[in-house]
Parts: structure tokens; sequence; C-alpha cells
């Protein structure tokens, strides 16, 4: 392209010559220069888009209060671009599709089949905002906003739900303006929550006028929108007074119920903070990405942290210490789902969006995650699982840097010596809340508080059974025999002992908490019993009640077979730990009846076929049915509810039959078995030592007062399982 010239075309003190010749010329602004001794614009023709060969220019220059214009080149329209609009006929049918109520989306597939080639989103969309802008009544003076809204004041009747109303509205004068649209389908959605996102934006009036667009969101974390306001302010407190009354005025007449508003989330506005006053049970949050951009501007902006340490106390711990994730339970925390709205959305696309996207009330769990949950439960040490109380639970992080009962301690006093210390105990576990047992779950990691789901509260429901397990393929057995036991049953167990010995010796003991997590460790790999808590009671023949730590042997025990009420002897103690804490699993029955049980201890049930079953205590549902014995009778009572908690003591008693009455609840004596009768096979050679130690006036011929833990013959018979019948146990 060659360069240009200019030529001087005139020269004047005066500015409003130069303005004179340059409307003349039909040119506008191209470009404004500043430099120390004046200012220079470029002008150029007003059609240079219709004529591209058009290269004239006009170049003022201001100096020394002079005006001197130049020119360069001259108008040149011998050649036209094609247009940019839209053909005629095309034209007509989107203003035919616009006027029957169909949006952009819609006509945009409507006109891909009727012309296949063509490719005008831009253009299709400028017709119809064209269109709409002739059909709609442009409003221009504050009568015609009051005739506008007094047209639109009652609330239209129940089956149209689409139509647009105006609940409340205000408006004097431009200062003085609060003017509320919503329709009945938007007001539905309150009855599914009661909390309120707030937001405003400048980019739809033309009169710069603010809109308040306010809404809620679902478990699926989708903005619902209920309506919006036209205001004049979004500073006044007054403006969010006035809406807190207006919701609570119609909303209740639309969902037919009560609707109180529990969490307000917004930005920092000082009006909304100030406007709480009208929604004394409700909670201010803040919304977490505002709070995090306003702090990260503070925090670069003082070197010294002195201003931001004063700062951040008044504004983010006294002002709104809301702000932060998991402040409130299964809410968001961010009002950034309101902002993704624009103004082809609002009122006439929202009802029919609340339609198509229904309100989530619930979610479900994707098959990643229940495969990624289903990996965390194996690593996992479940006796580290500990129930704090009512539906609160605490499980161990993936590299915790304290154990689960210490972190309790710190939980409950709220102190640490450092805050590295109040970090390493921070993310050593995460706390769960199972109120309901389908998701959305509350857990404290960074996806639970975010997403409502997460592989901890997944991972424990599949524990408890209330979610399935995923299939693993798995790995297929390689070809040839399997590699033959090379350690010798007596040598592996003087092995085993001496290594337990020197980790017993090399453990500290200088806290309890410690000493606590070490025996459950050493519990967990030994594979022992873990049967029935400390706080049971067993029946007797007699009718009385003695608590299972309290057993003799010979004492006569009430238990049930083939359905009949008899007695049997109490043999010995399998395992009995007293001071040693457990997991156990709570199953309170129909009866009112509750028995606690370690995970892998037997209890029969009566399965869909009438038949007597024994399974698992962690294998137990809900709506099983035990054998209970009520008011001196059999009774099949279903169980009710399931907890799984850490208690003190447990004890694995033996009797004649194998089974007892614990809690009035029938179970089995045997854990980690798969087979409740093979168990009592095994067991033979107790009964019959048992019978001869009584015939020869022997009473106690297994110390059952003086022996405590794992009895010694048992622990060897568990050893000689794990090699030689590992079908038989579960260890």
């Amino acid at each position: 392209m060659s360069r240009r010239t200019w030529h001087e075309c005139l020269s004047s003190t005066s500015e409003n010559d130069i303005v004179s010749f340059i409307k003349e010329n039909n040119v506008s602004t191209y470009r404004t220069e500043h430099f120390q001794v004046g200012k220079t614009i470029t002008y150029r023709c007003t059609e240079y888009r219709k004529y591209p060969l058009c290269r004239f220019q006009l170049k003022s220059r201001e100096f020394n209060n002079k005006f001197t214009l130049f020119k360069s080149e001259s108008h040149d329209h011998s050649q036209r671009n094609d247009t940019t609009r839209l053909k005629s006929p095309v034209r007509d049918i989107v203003r035919q599709m616009s006027d029957k109520g169909m949006t952009q989306t819609q006509i945009r597939k409507a006109e891909s089949v009727i012309h296949p080639s063509l490719t005008v989103d831009t253009k299709i969309k400028n017709v119809v905002q064209y269109s709409r802008l002739k059909t709609r009544k442009n409003i221009i003076s504050i009568d015609d906003l009051q005739k506008w809204c007094n047209q639109y004041l009652n609330c239209p009747s129940s089956d149209k739900l689409h139509d647009i109303f105006v609940p409340y509205y205000e408006a004097i004068d431009i200062d003085h303006i609060f003017i509320c649209i919503t329709t009945r389908q938007l007001l539905s959605m309150c009855k599914y929550s009661s909390t309120l996102a707030i937001d405003c934006t400048y980019k739809i009036a033309w009169n710069e006028l603010p809109l308040l667009v306010f809404g809620t969101s679902d478990f699926n974390r989708h903005f619902h929108p209920v309506g919006l306001c036209l205001i004049s302010t979004d500073k006044a407190a007054d403006t969010f007074k006035t809406l807190f009354r207006v919701l609570k005025s119609c909303v209740p007449l639309i969902i037919q119920q009560s609707y109180d508003i529990t969490h307000v989330m917004a930005d920092g506005a000082p009006g909304i903070t100030s406007a709480m006053c009208e929604l004394p049970n409700a909670r201010r949050l803040m919304c977490w990405a505002h709070a995090a951009r306003l702090m990260i501007m503070k925090w670069t902006a003082d070197k010294d942290l002195d201003i931001f340490r004063k700062y951040f106390e008044d504004q983010w711990l006294l002002s709104l210490p809301f702000w932060y994730k998991g402040s409130a339970n299964l809410i968001p925390s961010t009002n950034n789902g309101i902002e993704s709205f624009n103004a082809e959305r609002m009122l006439y696309d929202w009802p029919l969006a609340s339609i198509s996207t229904l309100y989530a009330i619930q979610i479900e769990f994707n098959d990643d995650l229940a495969a990624r949950a289903y990996k965390w439960l194996q690593k996992i040490d479940r006796t580290k699982v500990l129930h704090l109380g009512a539906a609160s639970y605490l499980v161990p992080s993936s590299e915790p840097k304290m154990d689960t009962l210490l972190w309790v301690q710190h939980y409950h006093s709220i102190s640490w010596n450092s805050y590295d210390k109040f970090i390493d105990w921070l993310n050593s576990a995460r706390l769960l809340d199972f109120s309901r047992l389908t998701p959305p779950l509350f857990c404290s990691c960074k996806h639970g508080l975010k997403e409502y789901s997460c592989i901890h509260s997944l991972g424990l429901l599949m524990m408890w059974g209330h979610r399935k397990i995923p299939q693993q393929l798995g790995i297929r057995r390689g070809k040839g025999r399997p590699k033959k036991v090379k350690l010798a049953l007596t040598k592996d167990c003087i092995l085993y002992f001496r290594s337990k010995k020197k980790r017993a010796m090399a453990e500290p003991t200088t806290s309890s908490s410690n000493i606590s997590a070490s025996d459950h460790d050493d519990d967990h790999h030994d594979g022992g019993s873990k049967c029935f808590s400390g706080d049971s009671l067993i029946q007797l023949s007699n009718g009385e009640y003695k608590e299972i730590g309290n057993l003799q042997s010979g004492d006569e025990i009430t238990t049930i077979d083939q359905s009949k009420i008899i007695s049997t002897e109490m043999i010995m103690m399998l395992d009995k730990q007293i001071s040693k804490q457990a997991l156990f699993y709570t199953l309170r029955t129909d009866s009112g009846n509750e028995i606690s049980l370690t995970e892998y201890h037997l209890i029969p049930i009566i399965n869909s076929n009438g038949n007597e079953q024994y399974l698992f205590a962690k294998q137990i549902k809900i709506g099983d049915y035990l054998f209970v014995l009520f008011n001196g009778k059999l009774k099949y009572s279903p169980v009710i509810n399931i907890t799984i908690e850490m208690k003190k003591g447990y004890y694995a008693p033996l009797t004649m039959k194998g089974t007892l009455l614990v809690n009035n609840i029938l179970a089995s004596c045997f854990a980690n078995a798969y087979n409740h009768h093979s168990a009592q096979y095994y067991m033979a050679p107790f009964r019959y030592y048992y019978k001869f130690a009584r015939f020869t006036s022997l009473y106690d011929p297994f110390n059952v007062n003086k022996t405590e833990g794992l009895y010694w013959t048992i622990n060897i018979m568990l050893h000689f399982a794990r090699y030689f019948r590992s079908d038989t146990l579960c260890l």
C-alpha cells in the first residue's frame, strides 16, 4: 500500500469551522492522538465498510488554540460490498418465528433445516432483537412505568404458570424505583429450598438502572432464578428490606406453605448486611469468589501486612464471618451461578427452562466416583472410623498426621500449639454427617463441601451395605500350580510372636490415645474375634440378667434352638478384652432391643424362604428379621436402625449350643467364620474337655476370671486355619 499524502485544506481559530467542514465531508472519528504540543484527530469515511475502496481521510491538528485541517485522497464509492444483512425472504421468516414466541435457539435450528447452507447465527440474533424491540412497548416516563406495573399487578390464575406479573412496585421518580417481576412457575422453586442467592447487574436496562436477580440452587449446584427487580440503587438497605418483605408475603400464596429464608448468599454489599434485620433467623453468607478476590487485592497492596491484619479482622471475622467453604451445610459457597444468566433468558425463557431442568432434590453418584470410593474403602483401617454421636462420623484422611482418637481430643478442646499443628489436625481426618442416607451428604473434604458427594461418604455407605459395591474385573491366575507354603506352622508362629513382641517394645506409651491406636492396629492384623460389646446383658435360665463380662464357666444361659427356648452352659471366653476398643455394628429392632457386634460376627436372620441363615453383622440390612425373645416368647422382629460406633471392651463367650441371647436377641458365639455350624463342629474338643472337667469337679477349666485376651489355644487354631483352611475363616 502506498504512503499517504496530506494536503492542508482549512486553517481556523474556531473549532466550529472545523466541525462544519467535517460534517460536510461525511466522515467519522477514526483515531485520537495526544501530544505535548496539542491533539490530533483522524477521520475516515462513515461508509468505509460498505465501500472498501474509499480511502478518504481528514486529519485535524490543534496547536496554540489554532486548528488546521488536512485531507488525504477523495471519496470512492464505485464498488460496494455485498450486504451483511439477511436476504429479505429469510429475514421475513425470522420475524414471523420471533412474533410467534420462538427463542433464538429454536429459530436457528429451524433455519438450519430450511436453509442448510446458511451460517448466520449473529445475523439471526440481530433480526430477532430488532423485531422484539419494535413489538415491545417502550417506556420512557414514570407515568408509563406505573401504567405498565398496574397492568401486570394481579397474580395470574394457577393454570397460567408462565405469565409474568408484578407482586409489588414503587415508582416515584428515577431515584425511587423498586419493581419486582416474576411468574408463578419461578416462585414455585422456593418450596424446595430456603436459601436465597442475590446479585445485581447493570448490563440489561438501557438507562443503566441496576437489575436485581435472585434465586436459589439445587443439589446439582444449578441456579434456579425466582425473579428480578428493577431498582434505582443497590447500595441502600431499604432496597433489600423491601425484597425480603415481598418474598415473605407473596411466596406462601404460590407454594401453599410457609416460606422462611434461612441463608442469604450474596457479595459484600453493605446494604444486604444491614437488611438482614428483616430475617433474624437467617445467616448472611458471603460469596467465596468475591471474598478471595478482595483478600488477594488487599494482600498484594500491603507488604508489611499490618493494614491487612486489621482489615481481615474487621471485614472477615466480625462483619462477614461466613465466607469460607463449609460455612453452611449443603449450600453453595458462591453466587456465581446468577452471573451466568443474560438478558435472553430473563422472564420469558426462565419459566420454560425451569420445566426442562427440574430442581434436583438429590444427586446420583457417578461410576467413576463409586470406583474410587471402593478403592479408598479397601485401603483404610475400618477400626479408625469413629462414631461421634447422632449421625456424625469421623474417617481418617489418605495421609493422616495423627490418630483419629487424638483428632477427637483436639476437636473437643479447640486448642493447638501452633498453626502448623492446626493444619496437621485439619488434614488428618474428615467429618461426615449421615442425617440422611441418600445423597447429598456432608463431608468436610474439599470435594464434599463443593459437590456434596465424595469418596468418604460413598465409601462408608458401601461399608454399611447401603450402596452396591462396583463389580471389579479382577486378574486371572497365571498358568501352573500355585506355590507351596515354605514356612512350617511352628516356625511361622515363632517368627510372628517375636515380631509382635519387638513391635510392642518399640511403641511409645506416652499418651493414652497412642496406646489405643496401636491396640487397634494389632487387633486388626491379628484377626481376633472381637464379638460382643462390654455393655451387653446375657439372660440366665432363671430369668435374671448378667453383664457379659461377669459370666462364669458353668452359668446356665438362655438360648434358642430349633425355635425352642432352652438353656445351655457357658464353657469359656474365646476372647476377653476389658480396656481395648473396637468398632461395633449396633442393630436396633422394631421390638426395641439392641445388640452390638463387631463386623464379622455371625448372627442368624430369617431369609426370604423363611429359613434360618447366619450372616456377618456388616451384612445385615434394615428390614432383615432377627430372632428376639419378647415377653418370654420367640418373635421375629425387623431391624429398623443400624449405627456404627466405637466401644470399650469386648467379649466372646462360648456355650455348649454355640448360641446365646444377648439383650434378648439370638446370636452366634462365633466370629470370622463363614459357616456357623462348621465353627461349632471345630469347637467339639473344648466341649468334651469341659464335660470331662466338670465330671472331675474342675469348675473353671479355662480360667475364665484370670485369663484376658485371645485364648492361647484359639490363637493357635486361628493361625493354623490361616494357612491350611483359609477358606473357612474371614481374617
